[in-house]
């Protein structure tokens, strides 16, 4: 079967023609981005300045949080500061550690120096760390606050090393 005129090697061309777009870059899309994953194809240092904004997006939230809704953040924190200086104690420590990490991925994103990503790692490590022997210590009970803040402190340090491992392979 030759269709319009078409010699007889195009006539599968010409049955894609016959399709709407949708039905033929739907498939093909999918198979481009599992191309791309799996061949890393990955722009790994846009991929690691969209990771640093996203960073800097949600440690700005816990930064507001922790100082200007006390209410919210003792009980989302599940913490109740004494009465002499426990509140101004809660306000410092985490923002202290918020406003360091705020300041490194803006380091990061003005230089797209490495050593910040490593500065990063460390202090990641150091969270899951004591995040661990916290579990370890007084047990762990699921709560939105487990939900939201485990996942990121535990996999931060890893997914961080292996962008920055693709970058470095990227640029020799």
């Amino acid at each position: 079967m030759v269709l319009g005129g078409q010699p007889p090697g195009r006539v599968g061309h010409c049955r894609l023609l016959l399709k709407s777009p949708w039905e033929t870059r739907g498939f093909s899309l999918y198979f481009e981005i599992i191309y791309n994953l799996s061949m890393n194809n990955i722009d790994y240092d846009k991929f690691l300045r969209f990771f640093m904004i996203f960073a800097i997006v949600g440690l700005a939230c816990l930064f507001i949080v922790v100082n200007f809704s006390r209410t919210f953040a003792y009980e989302f924190y599940d913490l109740f500061p004494g009465i002499n200086h426990g509140s101004s104690n809660f306000i410092t420590y985490p923002s202290v550690l918020y406003l360091y990490a705020i300041y490194i991925c803006f380091m990061y994103l003005g230089s797209n120096d490495l050593k910040y990503i490593d500065t990063f790692i460390v202090l990641s490590i150091f969270i899951s760390t004591m995040r661990i022997i916290s579990i370890i210590a007084d047990g762990l009970s699921v709560t939105p606050f487990t939900v939201l803040a485990y996942p990121p402190e535990f996999f931060a340090a890893p997914v961080l090393f292996f962008i920055k491992k693709m970058i470095q392979k990227q640029s020799i």
